[in-house]
């Protein structure tokens, strides 16, 4: 069972955490940010390390994760490596291509999003 204090304290966390990546993220340069894979690295390592918070916080909850060039890509590249995993969606055309030619159809094109 998770205390609503549990997951105070896994929020205080992440929101701290976002605020130092959005500073990060605005020192670079505005395209860097798309096709930069430092910016892509970078993101991993945050999102691994805040699912590791909320795993420790928690005792053991487990959480997916997924990063992308837009919102729905992130969505869909999370369901790659669910239960406990992530998975990142490159920048770029063939990169976004190359992803979702290996997707089911029904997962490519219809998937909704809440």
């Amino acid at each position: 069972d998770v205390s609503s204090g549990d997951m105070d304290v896994v929020a205080r966390h992440v929101k701290k955490r976002l605020a130092e990546i959005s500073a990060a993220v605005d020192a670079l340069p505005a395209l860097d940010i798309v096709a930069d894979d430092k910016a892509g690295a970078l993101a991993e390592r945050v999102l691994d390390e805040m699912r590791a918070t909320v795993r420790d916080a928690t005792g053991g909850l487990t959480l997916s994760g997924g990063l992308g060039p837009n919102f729905r890509l992130a969505k869909v590249a999370a369901d790659q490596k669910k239960p406990d995993g992530q998975f990142r969606v490159g920048a770029g055309k063939s990169a976004v291509l190359e992803f979702l030619r290996d997707l089911p159809w029904r997962a490519a094109s219809l998937r909704r999003f809440h």
